[in-house]
């Protein structure tokens, strides 16, 4: 397999950004390609914004809290939230797997025009529209869902979601590196809020970590110990919440069957033009990560905003001596 692997990723020509592949713990493939943000060289510890990636550590902190008995997966939202759909019985469970019903604030055309937006006027602005199905019915992605747990994590706790998340996941999991947009001084901010239309603050809980491939492996290895969560949580967040036909999903994690293997995986797109792509193949103790700075295509029928998934997906292909179709290159 590594010999396979090696000889695919020694050729690929177009991708930049970095590439981190891992067998029974140990890293096989570790190597970046091409130019960051600012020109210089990338690197496997160069930082990107992982996006989505990010609600597996909201999913993750919720399940700390449970065990910790102050949630409980069937709290309703309206006990933090009072105007959130009172009369929808939307609970931490609904809003953990997707199935809350609740519309996707990134969809409105008000927060895309660069202004900052607090949580609390980003919820203002998603209750103008009713549900789009009642709650635990049916499936739809809604950053709004992780936005709202964030903030259950800050009124539980009494910390920031970035101090919540950093004190009890980062620093345990030995992920020095990795912190939350807006957090670090940086020229380039400006320029990307500018031009991409996008506040650390419309992100919150959502896809506003910001990492890399080192240190994303330190997660996995902290996610298959107990160091994080017991292994009952881990499991039940890895497992099958939400059984759709096209989409099966737990808390923070697609379950997918991708060349007769299932695995866990999350896709991210950040606003600035950063993708993201985590998978583990959980029998086979396979996990593939790859962050990337430009948005492209890695394969004649990939798709340039899910440029990571991609080649995610083409790279699990090749370890199992399979065939990535166009389907299984999107989350």
């Amino acid at each position: 397999m590594e010999t396979r692997l090696r000889n695919y990723l020694s050729n690929i020509k177009k991708f930049t950004g970095a590439v981190l592949i891992a067998k029974d713990d140990e890293i096989i493939f570790k190597e970046a390609f091409g130019l960051a943000c600012d020109g210089v060289q990338n690197t496997t510890k160069s930082n990107f914004g992982i996006g989505s990636v990010t609600k597996s550590f909201t999913a993750l902190s919720i399940m700390q809290l449970v065990e910790k008995n102050k949630l409980k997966l069937n709290d309703k939202v309206i006990d933090f939230f009072e105007e959130i759909y009172p009369d929808a019985k939307i609970t931490i469970h609904h809003l953990l797997n997707q199935t809350s019903g609740i519309p996707n604030y990134l969809f409105d055309k008000r927060v895309q025009t660069g202004d900052d937006f607090t949580p609390e006027q980003i919820i203002d602005l998603v209750l103008e529209k009713p549900l789009k199905f009642q709650p635990g019915k049916k499936w739809q992605y809604s950053n709004t869902n992780y936005l709202l747990l964030a903030q259950i994590i800050e009124t539980v706790t009494n910390q920031s979601f970035h101090e919540y998340v950093t004190e009890h996941i980062l620093l345990p999991a030995g992920m020095e590196n990795s912190f939350f947009d807006g957090e670090k001084e940086d020229n380039k901010a400006q320029y990307w809020e500018s031009v991409f239309h996008c506040k650390p603050s419309l992100l919150l809980g959502a896809g506003d970590l910001v990492s890399n491939v080192e240190d994303l492996f330190l997660y996995d290895q902290a996610l298959s110990s107990d160091r994080l969560a017991t292994t009952e949580s881990i499991k039940k967040m890895q497992s099958i919440s939400y059984d759709g036909t096209l989409v099966k999903y737990g808390y923070g994690w697609f379950i997918k069957n991708n060349f007769g293997r299932q695995s866990i995986s999350h896709g991210g797109f950040h606003p600035i033009g950063y993708t993201s792509h985590f998978e583990k193949f959980v029998e086979e103790n396979l996990t593939i990560i790859v962050l990337s700075n430009k948005l492209q295509k890695n394969s004649p029928l990939g798709v340039k905003y899910f440029n990571s998934t991609d080649l995610g997906r083409e790279i699990g292909a090749r370890a199992f001596g399979k065939t990535a179709f166009p389907w299984q290159k999107f989350n």
